[in-house]
């Protein structure tokens, strides 16, 4: 599971924060637009979550399973018009699996 919790605003006029790895760049956090404009906002919501995390829209499944190393990315992307950059906390639940 991956959530990202908001802890400065985002304020670019077109924004989007998404989390996910080479395969999938949002495949663990869905493209977050507005709702970085909300300070201690979550996306606990399944239907936030990427592929990797959910089945259909209005199932979910909690896991991605790799079998070597892999990098997670967080990406966000703006106009660069905004006052504030924002600043958010990703948190990444990670077992492994022997």
């Amino acid at each position: 599971m991956v959530i990202v919790e908001v802890s400065t605003t985002w304020d670019d006029g077109s924004k989007a924060f998404s989390v996910g790895d080479a395969g999938d760049p949002d495949g663990f956090v869905a493209e977050l637009g507005a709702a970085l404009e909300s300070t201690g906002y979550k996306n606990t919501d399944h239907d936030e979550w990427g592929d990797y995390l959910r089945h259909l829209a209005g199932s979910h499944s909690i896991f991605k399973v790799y079998t070597g190393a892999a990098n997670i990315i967080a990406t966000f992307v703006g106009q660069g018009n905004g006052g504030n950059q924002g600043q958010c906390i990703v948190y990444i639940y990670h077992q492994n699996l022997k």
